[in-house]
Order: C-alpha cells, then sequence, then structure tokens
C-alpha cells in the first residue's frame, strides 16, 4: 500500500538532485565564462568546477545553452528572459513610488548592481554573439530589451516634469543607455581602478547632468 509513496518520494529526490546539479553547473558556468570568455571556456573546466563530469555538463545543454541560462540566471534570477523592468506592474509601482530626489538614485542603484553582477559574464555574451548565430539573436533581443528599459526610464522622468530640457526624447535614452553599460564599468572599474561606490557616484551625476542640461 505504500509503495506509491515510496515512488513519488524518490521521483521528488532525484528532481532536487537534478535541480541541485543543473544550479551548479550553471554557476561554474557564469564563473567560467566571466573569467575565461566564451571561445576560452571549455566544457571540461565548467566541470572541474562544478565537480561533476564533462557528460553531466553536456546534458544540461550545449555550449552557447549553457552561457544563455548562466546569463539569465545571473541577471534575472531564473533560466527565462524577463522583460523590461517597468513593464511589471509591480516595479512600476516601486518606482512610481519614489520621491523625485530619490529616483535617480534607485536607477543609479540599479544599472550599477547589474554590472557588479554581470560584467565578465556580459563580455562572454557580446563575444558568443558575434560567433554564434543562435547567441547573437539572444543577445540582440536583450540589447532591445536595455533600450526599451532606458525608453520607458525617460519617459517616467518626462511624466514627473524632471528633464529640463527640450533634446530629443529617443536620444536622451539612447545616452542614458550608453552611461550606465557594462562597458562603461569595465574601463571605470575594472579597469581604471574606481570603487563601485565612486562608480556609482559618477553615474548618478552623469544622468542628473543629462536630464537637467539645457
Amino acid at each position: 500500500m505504500s509503495a506509491p509513496a515510496s515512488r513519488s518520494y524518490r521521483s521528488e529526490l532525484r528532481d532536487a538532485q537534478a535541480s541541485q546539479t543543473r544550479a551548479r553547473v550553471l554557476e561554474a558556468a557564469a564563473a567560467e565564462f566571466a573569467a575565461g570568455g566564451y571561445a576560452g571556456t571549455t566544457l571540461a573546466a565548467i566541470a572541474r568546477v562544478a565537480g561533476v563530469s564533462v557528460e553531466t555538463v553536456k546534458l544540461q545543454g550545449a555550449k552557447h545553452e549553457l552561457l544563455l541560462a548562466a546569463w539569465n540566471r545571473r541577471l534575472f534570477g531564473g533560466e527565462e528572459p524577463v522583460g523590461a523592468f517597468l513593464d511589471d506592474d509591480a516595479r512600476r509601482a516601486v518606482a512610481m513610488a519614489l520621491p523625485d530626489e530619490a529616483l535617480v538614485g534607485a536607477i543609479a542603484d540599479a544599472a550599477a548592481g547589474i554590472s557588479v553582477e554581470g560584467v565578465g559574464l556580459w563580455q562572454a555574451f557580446a563575444g558568443a554573439a558575434r560567433i554564434d548565430a543562435q547567441v547573437r539573436a539572444a543577445f540582440d533581443a536583450t540589447l532591445e530589451m536595455r533600450r526599451t528599459e532606458f525608453r520607458q526610464i525617460v519617459e517616467l522622468l518626462d511624466a514627473r516634469g524632471m528633464i529640463a530640457n527640450d533634446r530629443p526624447r529617443p536620444e536622451l535614452a539612447a545616452e542614458l543607455v550608453f552611461l550606465a553599460s557594462a562597458e562603461g564599468y569595465q574601463s571605470l572599474v575594472v579597469e581604471s581602478g574606481r570603487t563601485v561606490e565612486q562608480y556609482r557616484a559618477w553615474l548618478q551625476n552623469a544622468i542628473e547632468r543629462l536630464i537637467l542640461a539645457a
């Protein structure tokens, strides 16, 4: 009479173990891609860091699939990409509730946090996009989502009367994308030695100057 319950328990245990193994592989993949780039990372290296066999790594997907899953997991908390930040009603409500004097700081915090978490992985992602068509499609979609996010941010700032100039709003959004880019973080922090806090303060100041400039 207890066999069905026993089978269910064993199935749940196997599922949990498989989930833990996949998480270890994807964390190892994220670390290796960030450190060595896409071309410089091997499945053997991922396996070694994850503490599993190469065959186990292969079962988790092809190399480009591991990169995309690792990217989504690191940046979005799951294996599927999410939409633009302000597309989510709850996140939009949080942004709308912030007072004007805190909004630009929150934007700088969010952008800096993304760069801290993902700068190396982003570089691997960009490198893979140059040589792999499937990665390129995902990379282009990520770039478009980022452009959408900053268009939405400009719309929000504009609606609240926080933009003190008549410059075309698409230009402002494009410049915000540039200011908050991982490439900027790489140059100022990784290569030039600024601290994360110095970078974050610089970014807030740059955003404020952009939207307040006549």
